[in-house]
């Protein structure tokens, strides 16, 4: 990078080349903007160079820390935010690792996850992250085929899938090609269970699953930083959803990315903080944000549901990612 033209754009953004005008079919290029920080070299992260060495970092710096929680709905009213620590999400994540393998999965094998955001989400990715495998998030808002083509294109085999969405799942499951097995979060009755087996996959309810790996725990297959961390299927300008392969790599820079800046800006992000979970977990701003909040040891606290208030599920978080869109939802309650 130190051989190319370099512009100061503002106190924190530069510009490098000059890039190119359009001229016929051609299109222009415009030079690449980044963090002044990133003049010579991307941030890294200290001591990690995974998604699972970050989480690992974590646990054992912070082991009874509360990591992830949720509010439970008592008589139809939600309670106040209940967690595990790090040290419990690390002893969950090996119990639904051995699981997978148990199932017959292989590192480098994709696990599909179709929900809102909840904390069985972050226990999946910390499972799939000691095992090297890597997660695919299926979001049904990129077009009504968006989910068979997901799970078809990406030879997705399981399927993590919250109980309201597995209507949506089982319209589907005639088409999908290689998934051969659906676990179902949330409070499932059999009748569901049944009725995913019935189209020919193997079904489970997700603690059920869980304790199957109990038996004979497994010791991590630690990822690579070039091993595919998530494949996220966007929209595109046209035609299907396009799949984005992030390896451990592009995640952990992000994340170091992310500590550069909020340290630029003055912002102390500590583990006395706290996040709140909404911007779903198939868009990669909130999947950087939630990695960030492991790195530094932070709780995240997962809203109810997309059809709750999200306001009410505010109480006691501190600051939560968010696109324009959504912006106008969150009011902060002390």
């Amino acid at each position: 990078m130190s051989n190319q033209h370099i512009e100061k754009i503002s106190d924190t953004t530069i510009s490098l080349g000059k890039g190119t005008p359009g001229r016929g079919d051609k299109l222009a290029v415009s030079p690449l903007y980044r963090n002044i920080k990133a003049s010579e070299s991307y941030a890294t992260l200290e001591g990690a160079k995974t998604l699972y060495e970050s989480f690992k970092r974590s646990v054992h710096q912070f082991p009874t820390e509360d990591f992830i929680g949720e509010r439970k709905i008592v008589n139809g009213r939600a309670g106040p935010y209940e967690f595990l620590t790090f040290k419990q999400v690390e002893a969950k994540s090996r119990n639904l690792h051995s699981a997978l393998a148990k199932l017959g999965l292989k590192p480098h094998d994709k696990i599909g996850i179709y929900s809102h955001n909840v904390p069985e989400w972050m226990l999946t990715i910390q499972a799939a992250n000691r095992y090297s495998l890597a997660i695919v998030p299926l979001y049904d808002s990129l077009g009504e085929n968006a989910v068979e083509y997901t799970i078809n294109h990406s030879e997705t085999g399981i399927c993590f899938v919250h109980e309201n969405k597995v209507k949506f799942l089982l319209k589907a499951l005639p088409k999908l090609k290689t998934l051969k097995a659906v676990v179902v979060w949330g409070n499932p009755s059999k009748d569901v269970i049944d009725n995913i087996a019935k189209q020919g996959v193997k079904a489970f309810e997700f603690s059920d699953f869980c304790h199957s790996g109990e038996a004979k725990p497994l010791e991590p297959t630690p990822p690579k930083p070039e091993d595919t961390a998530c494949i996220m299927y966007t929209s595109g300008t046209t035609g299907n959803p396009k799949g984005v392969v992030l390896t451990h790599e592009n995640i952990v820079t992000a994340v170091a990315s992310l500590h550069s800046y909020v340290h630029q800006q003055k912002i102390d992000i500590t583990r006395t903080d706290s996040v709140l979970s909404f911007l779903t977990l198939a868009h990669i701003l909130g999947r950087v944000v939630e990695e960030f909040a492991v790195s530094c040891g932070a709780k995240i606290g997962y809203w109810q549901s997309p059809a709750g208030p999200i306001h009410t599920d505010t109480s006691g978080l501190r600051w939560a990612p968010s696109i324009p869109r959504d912006a106008s939802e969150l009011h902060w309650t002390p």
